[in-house]
């Protein structure tokens, strides 16, 4: 029997062992010895917490209030890290019937199956989950096609998920972007076996280097062609357009496209940013720090499009955006109303408005339409001139980009450029009116 060596509780040599018996009754006394120094640390941990509850401090948990003002703002819930499963559960079976979760985020939270609040209701109005970074959640519920009917973000990404029949099961309905990286599903045999459903089932996908697919349904493929083709028009609507930079507000990568549904708080923000430095880069760069022009380059900058989402609903009336200008220095006027059958008036409204001062301003127009819905768009009147006296007009249009305009004054650029944009929202939505606002500094 090999002589083994042991310490006794204070640290010193014990004396050498030789049986077995001997060495059993040694490790018996060290865990009599480290059972009772538990219990003593958990009393004083417990006699600490009482003390600190005494003195008003209370234990450090999830914030459910700042949760749900952040899902206020954004639309968004964010569980990110918290890993008590009653309280993520009890804040999803709160907003049930809430319409504004439209991002649901249950990152880093530890799970090992959906949440039981998930797996029991449906959250028909979310359209983006995240469930990276839960290694141990190894399967997507079989109903989540109906759980989650609107969904066209998936990221699965660092979790154990192997299997895709929930992902194909979700591509018949909306979905558009997985991101699988870090799964068994990123192995070169189940991403070329999930590559292929998808494609039998008739939809182009692309692979990107992340480790995500993006699936085009015939619906999105119509939707990116139709808006290509009206940039394309714009560009050759008139003599001095130019293509500052390309937008898309749609169901497409999130990391790269602007949300839906957030035109006027891209309007608002160009105008700020314009109005401070008469131009318009400090607003694109803010969006795409790495754009060139004329293109994307890049990622898009999140951090900057979440700021985008809550001013959205900051400014969701005038008299909200009014005051939302007002403690930035800057004025906001209702100017006039347009039928949307009389879309030359206007045009001739806003010929006047960009030669009858130097004065930059933003002109935000309101789309109205029957359905009661509406659209934002921007004309960014500046004072820039070229040698030949031609001025520089910046459009800025959520779905389909930013152009620049030199117009030539008493020319009909701006009428060809406005009515070729115009008239198919017109036919297609039934515009009512156009309502016109003026954004300027505040005289000093």
């Amino acid at each position: 029997m090999p002589i083994t060596r042991s310490f006794d509780y204070a640290g010193q040599p014990a004396p050498a062992v030789t049986s077995m018996t001997q060495n059993t009754d040694t490790a018996k006394q060290f865990s009599r010895f480290f059972s009772f120094f538990r219990e003593i640390q958990n009393t004083q941990i417990q006699f600490g917490v009482f003390l600190l509850e005494k003195i008003g401090f209370k234990p450090v948990g999830p914030d459910l209030n700042k949760l749900e003002d952040e899902l206020i703002r954004t639309e968004i819930f964010d569980f990110t890290g918290i890993t008590d499963e009653k309280f993520i559960n009890s804040a999803l079976l709160k907003h049930i019937s809430d319409r504004k979760i439209h991002t649901l985020i249950l990152s880093q939270c530890g799970l090992t199956d959906f949440p039981k609040a998930l797996l029991e209701n449906n959250f028909k109005k979310i359209s983006s989950l995240q469930l990276n970074d839960n290694p141990h959640l190894i399967e997507l519920p079989e109903n989540i096609d109906s759980m989650f009917p609107n969904l066209t973000y998936l990221d699965i990404s660092g979790t154990g998920i192997n299997q895709s029949d929930g992902i194909i099961r979700l591509a018949n309905k909306e979905l558009q972007i997985i991101n699988f990286k870090n799964t068994p599903l990123e192995e070169d045999k189940c991403k070329n076996e999930l590559i292929s459903i998808l494609k039998k089932n008739k939809y182009p996908v692309k692979f990107y280097d992340d480790s995500s697919i993006k699936i085009r349904t015939p619906e999105s493929k119509t939707d990116s062609a139709s808006v290509k083709k009206k940039r394309s028009v714009l560009l050759n609507s008139a003599p001095g357009v130019e293509l500052i930079m390309p937008f898309s507000q749609s169901k497409g990568r999130p990391d790269i496209v602007l949300p839906d549904g957030i035109c006027a708080a891209v309007c608002m923000a160009a105008s700020l940013d314009f109005l401070a430095d008469n131009e318009v880069e400090g607003f694109l760069k803010k969006l795409y720090p790495n754009f060139s022009k004329g293109q994307r380059k890049g990622r898009i900058n999140l951090s900057y499009v979440k700021n985008l989402i809550e001013l959205q609903g900051r400014i969701d009336s005038s008299t909200a955006s009014a005051s939302y200008l007002e403690q930035r220095n800057m004025k906001y006027s209702t100017l006039r109303s347009f039928p949307a059958t009389k879309s030359a008036l206007l045009v001739n409204f806003l010929q006047k408005k960009v030669w009858d001062t130097t004065e930059i301003k933003a002109i935000n127009i309101t789309l109205d339409f029957t359905n009661q819905s509406s659209h934002r768009i921007a004309f960014l009147i500046s004072n820039e001139k070229n040698n030949t006296g031609e001025k520089a007009v910046y459009f800025v249009e959520a779905n389909i980009g930013m152009f620049k305009i030199w117009l030539k004054k008493d020319s009909d650029q701006l009428a060809r450029f406005f009515l070729k944009y115009v008239s198919p929202s017109i036919q297609r939505h039934k515009t009512s009116e156009f309502r016109v606002y003026e954004v300027k500094k505040t005289a000093a």
